[in-house]
């Protein structure tokens, strides 16, 4: 018997125009008042996951940033925060503007820009419910504001090919960080122990859960570790290729209700 469902955000339990539908509103209130555990764990800031988990009725703990903040889901109470070194956060905007990328700084509930002059600059916004902010100089800005030991993690936006270089200049030069895809278009710089699946851990160890009582569901490669993890791991239909492999088994996509097809599968 499944006892707890761990769910990743956009991809996932959003659709493709950023919404919980009513369908899976629905399933996952029913789940809730039966007592079962549900947890969200984003790569998202956490008042994000806050407004969304506030639409569910969620009660509990919840994961944001890639599993760097742990808090409860009313957003109150932080248990966890995790930041990425200094010198990684410094190589990350050294190499992104010697590649001419976008980088992204995210600091607990705030992100920062250089420019959003191109249409990879302005993306991050379709993806949040806060726009982040424009600030020129990134250097610059978190030297004047004493920020470069407070960034839980750096994101680059472009074309997934364009990217696959930059991964691979950066992991030559500095294999001590975790680099992955949230999206094809969004490539993901976190601390080396950070991941989905340790807070996923973390949050079911809470519970008192065992690994083979919990179903993960997700869509991008920073699910991998989660669904891993997890006794059952669901990939979407919609899911990068890298998850899709390790998966247990594939459901529909986020705009067909697939997290709701899960829900109906094993635990109703």
């Amino acid at each position: 018997m499944y006892k707890l469902l761990a769910l990743d955000l956009d991809g996932t339990t959003l659709t493709s125009k950023h919404i919980i539908d009513s369908e899976t509103k629905k399933h996952i209130k029913f789940l809730i008042n039966k007592g079962i555990k549900v947890t969200i764990i984003s790569g998202r800031e956490p008042k994000s996951i806050v407004s969304l988990s506030d639409q569910i009725g969620l009660n509990g703990l919840v994961g944001s940033m890639n599993g760097a903040i742990i808090t409860t889901s009313d957003g109150v109470d932080h248990i966890m925060n995790l930041t990425l070194p200094e010198e990684h956060v410094k190589y990350s905007i050294d190499l992104s503007k010697r590649m001419n990328f976008n980088s992204i700084l995210f600091i607990e509930n705030d992100s920062f820009i250089a420019s959003k002059k191109n249409e990879f600059g302005k993306i991050i916004d379709k993806f949040t419910d806060y726009p982040a902010t424009e600030v020129g100089d990134l250097d610059k800005f978190l030297k004047e504001n004493n920020l470069y030991n407070k960034v839980n993690k750096v994101a680059i936006t472009d074309e997934y090919e364009n990217l696959l270089k930059f991964k691979s200049v950066y992991e030559k030069n500095n294999n001590s960080s975790k680099l992955f895809f949230s999206l094809p278009f969004f490539l993901e710089i976190n601390r080396n122990d950070i991941s989905k699946g340790r807070a996923l851990e973390y949050i079911a160890d809470s519970y008192n859960i065992n690994r083979e009582e919990i179903v993960a569901i997700g869509d991008g490669e920073n699910d991998i570790e989660m669904i891993q993890y997890a006794g059952k791991g669901v990939a979407m239909k919609n899911a990068m290729t890298g998850l899709k492999d390790v998966a247990d088994e594939i459901t529909d996509s986020n705009d067909n209700h697939g997290v709701v097809k899960i829900i109906k599968k094993y635990f109703l």
